[in-house]
């Protein structure tokens, strides 16, 4: 009878999830189609901090630069990285037509974010009215740039966020990464944001007006942290700054180069993932857990009873493929290793909540998830 009513429990949820989302996505008028208009050239300024070492950056770099011909790129590179280099003045040369400018950066010190730390060289520095954030391993489709681009042009004191997937990749541990954002970014994001209204921002692609960029004083407030979507986020709710989080998508394609390199990513974001949650009032805290803890674990508890699991996995391989159909136009659902991501979720929770040290790029951090973080620098 427990089982049942776990069942009973998690097909609720999975329906409030969906009706959540399909109203918050129905609010805001979302066309499914991602063809849309271009934007007016020269309105928009693309910055993105580049760091080389992935295979297919030049492609993601040249796809975002085919996507948005008519607009402008700005992109900030190590002074040392010589492959970045190399790629990003192969790409120049070849689209002479767009406007892009190199930047290069001096190191990045001790106790400082290195994204922030090339960012912050764009104050001053942008002509266009608005600004958009691009991480280097994302693409942003025009329609979604002309979607965000539309969401802030009125508003002077706002930044709109897009809504990521991944792109599907052939090996194993970079399809987990990128089955776990396709399972939980529309339902989350989006079921979330009806609720209690957007709480962070995804620091994959955002866009603010260019004034408000300077009134941040180019990043600057949080070039010590180590979460910067989730510090931005919080200097924006502190400093009466709105978010909103749009349901136009952008894309993302990220190598993993194996298991251990999974397992260091997914342990990294639920740490994250965990700051955010202690730094949110009860009725927030309340909205996350029941909407994303307690059906991952459900799921995982009712692999006791399969008769009952496969009732849920059909279940959930219909609203994945419904919600996604419906936010994207298709489905990127990829089901055995989109259950397989469900089912280690659990898992990662509990290594985060265990395992407060994370190692992220070169250096190592040990995290406190109700206060700061010791390390090389302070989180939020």
């Amino acid at each position: 009878m427990i089982f049942e009513s776990l069942a009973l429990v998690y097909i609720g949820l999975l329906l409030v999830k969906t009706l959540f989302t399909l109203l918050y996505c129905r609010s805001h008028k979302i066309n499914a189609s991602l063809d849309g208009p271009k934007l007016a050239g020269r309105k928009l300024t693309v910055a993105q901090a580049i760091l080389s070492g992935d295979p297919i950056l030049e492609f993601r770099l040249e796809t975002n630069l085919l996507n948005l011909s008519h607009q402008k790129f700005i992109w900030f590179l190590d002074e040392d990285d010589f492959e970045a280099n190399r790629i990003c003045q192969g790409l120049v040369e070849k689209y002479k037509q767009c406007d892009v400018r190199i930047v290069f950066c001096s190191p990045c010190p001790s106790r400082v974010n290195p994204k922030i730390w090339k960012l912050k060289n764009l104050q001053g520095q942008v002509t266009t009215p608005f600004l958009c954030v691009l991480d280097d391993d994302t693409t942003l489709p025009v329609a979604s740039a002309e979607s965000l681009v539309s969401a802030v042009e009125n508003s002077k004191k706002m930044i709109a966020t897009a809504l990521p997937f991944y792109l599907n990749s052939l090996d194993l541990p970079s399809a987990l990464l990128g089955q776990f954002v396709n399972n939980n970014s529309a339902l989350t994001y989006l079921g979330s944001s009806f609720v209690v209204g957007a709480i962070t921002l995804n620091g994959m692609g955002y866009v603010m007006r260019t004034e408000l960029f300077e009134e941040l004083e180019g990043l600057k407030p949080i070039l010590n942290s180590l979460t910067d979507d989730l510090a931005l986020a919080n200097y924006a709710h502190q400093n009466a700054i709105s978010l909103f989080q749009s349901p136009s998508p952008l894309f993302v394609h990220t190598r993993v180069k194996n298991f251990r390199h999974y397992f260091q990513m997914m342990h990294r974001w639920y740490v994250f993932s965990l700051l955010l949650f202690f730094g949110q009032n009860l009725k927030t805290q309340m909205v996350i857990f029941l909407l994303n803890a307690i059906p991952a674990m459900i799921f995982i508890v009712l692999l006791f009873s399969p008769g009952l699991f496969v009732m849920l996995l059909i279940a959930r391989t219909l609203v994945m493929y419904f919600v996604q159909r419906h936010v994207l136009g298709k489905s990127m659902l990829r089901p055995f290793v989109s259950t397989l991501s469900e089912l280690l979720q659990t898992v990662h929770l509990i290594h985060a909540l265990i395992q407060k040290t994370l190692r992220w790029r070169t250096r190592i951090y040990r995290v406190n998830l109700t206060g700061n973080a010791s390390g090389e620098f302070n989180s939020v």
